[in-house]
């Protein structure tokens, strides 16, 4: 899936840690406070048989924040990663976003778990500096969606942790939601599949102080269906907590 074009109003933004994003930039925004929604999807080889149904659970995710009353106050940011963690699209207001323009997931490669993940909170911890430094409100919220544990990472679960703690130290956002999901394809018959990722998707969960884990279970089109209103309705959740970060966070199972 290419990169979109910036489009008007937007910037590149870089990390501490050097990573590059898109943005909106902060005087192009009309409301006084934002959710910033990032999205990381898994496009390794083994998500090709259910890769239809993915792309078609994250445009259902764009379509129903679209509806959600608090549109107007979130923004959200796509990336895919496999071997390397690449910016479908920066943090953008929704009413910028055509899901039409969600071309098919090309899958191959390995599984940069930690890397995706460490990227995604790097970029909103950024970005809710830049719109803090301005008087705007935010929180926050990640998902991530992936089929398989790391297999090709520099960062591990402790550099996440870290810069997960620290994001929250620094007082710039109300709160962060980070939320791991993982799914299998429907066609494998390995009964030591929760034993085995499912576990290891568990663990990382813990170990890089993740809001939770969620395991969906089979890629199936209803589970699919299912997680993309487990998505829409904890954005929504999420985005009713400014500014009372005490707010719990509304736990939904499968």
């Amino acid at each position: 899936m290419p990169q979109w074009d910036l489009g008007k109003g937007m910037d590149v933004m870089e990390t501490a840690g050097t990573i590059q994003f898109s943005a909106v930039r902060p005087a192009n925004l009309g409301a006084s406070e934002y959710t910033l929604v990032a999205i990381l999807c898994d496009i390794s080889g083994s998500v090709y048989p259910f890769k239809d149904k993915l792309r078609n659970c994250i445009k259902k995710v764009i379509d129903c924040c679209k509806r959600s009353d608090r549109s107007e106050n979130l923004m959200i940011a796509f990336w895919t990663f496999n071997d390397i963690v690449e910016e479908v699209h920066g943090f953008r207001e929704l009413d910028s976003i055509d899901v039409d323009d969600y071309e098919e997931l090309m899958t191959s490669g390995l599984t940069a778990l930690h890397d995706a993940v460490h990227t995604g909170i790097d970029a909103i911890a950024t970005y809710a500096n830049t719109l803090a430094e301005q008087d705007f409100d935010v929180n926050a919220c990640v998902y991530i969606i992936t089929d398989g544990d790391d297999n090709h990472s520099s960062r591990d679960a402790s550099d996440v942790k870290k810069l997960t703690s620290a994001a929250m130290r620094s007082e710039k956002l109300e709160s962060l939601v980070s939320v791991l999901i993982g799914l299998k394809d429907a066609g494998v018959t390995d009964d030591n599949w929760a034993e085995n990722v499912g576990r290891h998707l568990s663990d990382f969960q813990g170990e890089a102080g993740l809001t939770k884990y969620v395991d969906v279970g089979d890629a199936t089109e209803s589970q699919l269906a299912q997680l993309g209103e487990f998505i829409s309705q904890s954005i929504s959740s999420q985005s009713q907590r400014i500014p009372q970060p005490k707010h719990s966070f509304r736990k939904l199972n499968f």
